[in-house]
C-alpha cells in the first residue's frame, strides 16, 4: 500500500470540478499544512491566514495552529511558499473568499473529514500529513528538525516514520551537490 500520494495525484484532485470546493481546499489545506484533521477542523478561522513576503519571496502564512497529542499544547505559524504551491493555494484562497473573517474553514467534524478524503482520495486524511512531509524532504530539503518545527513534533526522530524517501531522491542530492 502506497505511504504517501504523489503530487500529480493530489493536484489532479484539487483540481478537479466535479469535485466541490469546500471538500478540495479541505483536501488542499491538509496537504500544504501538514496538520491533523484534528488540528483543522471547527479549528481554523479564515483570519488566521494571512499573507507574508519572507526575503522577497510571497508566502501564505496559518497562523497559531494547534498541535493535538502533545502534553503541551503548542501554536505554530505554517509558511507556505506561494510560488511552488499555487494550485494547491489558489483552491484555498477561493474558497476562504467565500468566507468571513470570523467563519471556521471547516465546520465540519473529523469524522466528516475522514470521508472527504476516503471518498476523493482513497485514504484516510492522514495519508496527507505523509505526502507533505515527504514532500518537504524531498523537494524542499527539509531535514529531520525542520520537519519537527514544521508540524510541531517533540523531537526531530519522529520524523523517520514519516518520510518516504528512495534511492532516487538520494541519487538527486548528489547530483545537485555536484553541479
Amino acid at each position: 500500500m502506497e505511504t504517501h500520494a504523489s503530487r500529480t495525484l493530489l493536484l489532479s484532485v484539487v483540481q478537479m470540478p466535479s469535485i466541490p470546493l469546500r471538500d478540495r481546499a479541505f483536501i488542499a489545506f491538509l496537504f500544504l499544512t501538514g496538520a491533523r484533521v484534528g488540528e483543522v477542523v471547527y479549528k481554523i478561522q479564515k483570519k488566521q491566514v494571512s499573507f507574508a513576503k519572507v526575503d522577497g519571496k510571497d508566502f501564505l502564512i496559518v497562523y497559531d495552529v494547534h498541535t493535538e497529542k502533545r502534553k503541551i499544547d503548542i501554536a505554530r505559524n505554517i509558511p507556505i511558499e506561494i510560488e511552488r504551491e499555487q494550485v494547491f493555494v489558489d483552491v484555498v484562497l477561493r474558497w476562504t473568499d467565500q468566507l468571513q473573517p470570523e467563519d471556521v474553514m471547516f465546520d465540519f467534524n473529523r469524522t466528516r473529514g475522514f470521508q472527504i478524503t476516503k471518498k476523493h482520495l482513497g485514504r484516510g486524511p492522514h495519508f496527507l500529513r505523509h505526502s507533505r512531509l515527504t514532500n518537504l524532504a524531498t523537494e524542499y530539503g527539509f531535514d529531520s528538525g525542520d520537519l519537527a518545527e514544521f508540524v510541531g513534533w517533540a523531537s526531530w526522530r519522529t520524523a523517520e516514520t514519516y518520510t518516504h524517501k528512495d534511492y532516487t531522491d538520494l541519487a538527486r542530492k548528489m547530483a545537485a551537490r555536484a553541479k
